[in-house]
């Protein structure tokens, strides 16, 4: 049996490698995260439930509010984000690796939610995964990926990213 949650958020983004004026200046979107995990148990609870819902999605919808929504996405070298930490007091700012781009977004939210997850089973003697997370940029553009996808598991070795980069934290405030 599956759970799904969704949440809508607004953040920007730009790109330092794109061939597109529009993708290199700093431009926002409202985004729609979809998370859907999946319950390794055969059975419902004592209260005929997998999980609460409170309970499950409190900590992801803790890290969309205070990483994600009306946050600037970066690339880790973007001298536009150095900027803006140095004249915009509180500023919001979430590092990416490379061009944040709607694909590496996915794939860094699904890993984080994937460490969420495991948290939630380690505090609560759960059996859940995430089964698929689906970003949307613009109601026409989405990119959805599915846990048997490949592509996860091959980007997220290549960047042979620190165990404290965001993506690889249970921590639902980190911004690093």
């Amino acid at each position: 049996m599956d759970m799904r949650f969704t949440y809508r958020f607004e953040a920007a983004h730009r790109f330092m490698g794109a061939s597109s004026a529009k993708c290199m200046t700093p431009h926002g979107h409202t985004w729609w995260i979809h998370l859907q995990v999946t319950s390794q148990s055969n059975r419902l609870n004592s209260n005929q439930m997998m999980a609460e819902f409170a309970a499950l999605k409190q900590p992801w919808k803790a890290f969309i509010d205070s990483c994600l929504d009306h946050s600037f996405f970066h690339h880790k070298d973007d001298p536009v984000a150095v900027a803006c930490a140095e004249h915009i007091p509180g500023f919001r700012g979430l590092s990416f690796p490379g061009d944040p781009t709607t694909e590496i977004i996915a794939i860094l939210c699904f890993a984080k939610a994937a460490k969420i997850i495991e948290k939630f089973n380690n505090d609560n003697d759960a059996q859940f995964s995430v089964q698929k997370i689906e970003i949307q940029e613009t109601p026409t553009n989405a990119i959805i990926l599915d846990s048997s996808d490949p592509i996860i598991s091959e980007t997220l070795s290549s960047l042979n990213a620190s165990e404290k980069a965001w993506w690889n934290q249970a921590a639902t405030d980190y911004r690093g």
